[in-house]
């Protein structure tokens, strides 16, 4: 069970060129489109993950998040880095768990999405900006607290859960 979370959303320089239209935030309530209101879905996304995850997990954990927004050469640097890897990707995710005591971990995560990928991915995925925007989030919230797809096992759980948050949140069933 996921006991308290702390989430901080930011973005690299580019982020005045962010501007979604209105269609891609399909019926959310939002008065302008731009960084503020990228931030303040990304928060709405992080919460509703973290209701359902608990309703799923025994195990009580604080999670503190930092979810970072960035161009194509930043993640490409990134990639490189920690994963020897010579080109961009369109997440990466990164975290620590510190044991705090028998029942209870903190798990500090930072998750890297790149805007400039999922500009690319959407029209090949058919999806819009917020479906995918959506998606990489939560695939990174649950790198984030241990869920992975090294094998056909993990992957499937890891697939399952992806697909349950993204439904109940109102997008179609991406595996």
């Amino acid at each position: 069970m996921l006991k308290e979370i702390d989430v901080h959303v930011t973005c690299c320089a580019w982020r005045k060129k962010v501007i979604l239209k209105s269609e891609d935030f399909q019926n959310l309530q939002l008065s302008s489109t731009g960084f503020s209101d990228i931030k303040r879905y990304t928060y709405e996304v992080v919460n509703f993950a973290f209701k359902h995850l608990n309703s799923i997990s025994t195990h009580h954990h604080q999670l503190r998040l930092a979810i970072v927004l960035c161009g194509t050469r930043k993640m490409h640097a990134l990639n490189k880095t920690y994963r020897n890897l010579d080109k961009s990707t369109n997440i990466l995710s990164f975290s620590q768990v510190i044991k705090n005591d028998e029942n209870s971990d903190e798990i500090v995560g930072d998750i890297y999405i790149c805007y400039k990928s999922i500009e690319e991915e959407i029209h090949e995925l058919n999806m819009t900006f917020l479906h995918r925007f959506t998606q990489l989030v939560v695939h990174g919230i649950l790198h984030t607290i241990g869920y992975d797809h090294d094998n056909q096992n993990d992957a499937d759980k890891m697939e399952s859960t992806e697909d349950t948050i993204m439904s109940t949140l109102g997008f179609p069933k991406f595996y």
